[in-house]
């Protein structure tokens, strides 16, 4: 069934800014978004195994070579997934993305002592998000093909039935690499206890649920993070495009929240002196403009201004 999302927009519950602070707000203002973004990413995964046909991809395995088999599986992970994606998560994107400007605007207000409103609809913003989106949808086909590609070349290798082989493609679509390992060794376990053929099956699904379920809340935690925090960096970016603040007056920080792991607790030492509007973070992982550094970052950024 093709994938239908209905978007609705939910007024942020209301707080009371001196009692929870800004990141906390952030954070929870991601949560949001993320479950929105789970539910584009699992409906698009369970679309492109459910699109696969089990006949025209045992035909293609009968070719003389892979490169059939492996183009129609592309083919259907273009049309079931990049294409609607294209479609949909650029609106979840920058629907995120406003909302943490406009959260932030009291804090950026108060910080250059001027009523600053984040501005919708700016090119800059769009072309930002486009190209974020772009980035994210080619990384994530790179993943699930690359899972495909090793099933396939396994398969072929060792000389599996054209059908045996095109239900082994179909059933680690969505899949990273080291889940469709895992799922795989769990496979063997249960047949060596002996299990009956139709409990492993059924086991093997369900762990592969579970493991498309963690992979798209694993990616959404990750983009509604960025984007919120793009969000956030964007109200500062209008504070200085408005002559409110100097630009090289900015000098923003890498914040830690709780539970942040060993590699972000590194950044803070790595930037002691903050780094401008547009400057990177340095961080072990390369350079960063903002959190999230890595899959579920939880980190954020403070800003504060260079004494006239």
């Amino acid at each position: 069934m093709p994938l239908v999302l209905a978007l609705a927009y939910t007024p942020p519950p209301r707080v009371f800014a001196s009692r929870v602070p800004v990141w906390r707000r952030l954070l929870a203002l991601a949560d949001a978004a993320a479950t929105k973004l789970t539910t584009l990413w699992q409906g698009l995964f369970t679309d492109a195994r459910g699109t696969v046909r089990i006949d025209a991809l045992a035909q293609a395995l009968d070719a003389p070579n892979i490169l059939e088999a492996q183009a129609l599986v592309s083919q259907t992970w273009h049309f079931a997934v990049e294409i609607p994606a294209r479609r949909i998560l650029p609106v979840l994107a920058t629907e995120t993305v406003q909302e943490a400007a406009r959260l932030m605007e009291p804090t950026v207000s108060r910080l250059v002592e001027q009523a600053v409103t984040y501005t919708t609809g700016l090119p800059e913003t769009a072309q930002w998000v486009n190209e974020y989106v772009g980035t994210q949808i080619r990384d994530i086909s790179a993943t699930t093909l690359k899972t495909v590609q090793q099933v396939l070349r396994e398969g072929w290798n060792a000389g599996t039935a054209p059908r045996a082989l095109a239900r082994q493609l179909r059933d680690v679509i969505g899949l990273a690499p080291r889940q469709r390992i895992a799922i795989e060794r769990l496979r063997e376990r249960l047949e060596a206890q002996g299990k009956a053929p139709s409990q492993v099956q059924r086991n093997v699904e369900q762990a592969t649920q579970r493991a498309l379920r963690y992979r798209a809340e694993m990616v959404s935690r990750t983009e509604s993070i960025t984007l919120a925090n793009r969000g956030a960096h964007e109200t500062l970016l209008n504070a200085v495009r408005r002559g409110y603040v100097a630009e090289d007056r900015v000098r923003r920080f890498w914040l830690l929240t709780p539970g942040a792991c060993p590699v972000c607790q590194e950044v803070p030492a790595m930037n002691q002196e903050g780094v401008g509007l547009h400057e990177p973070f340095q961080t072990p992982n390369g350079t960063s403009m903002h959190p999230a550094l890595h899959p579920q970052c939880r980190c954020a950024t403070t800003t504060s201004l260079v004494p006239l």
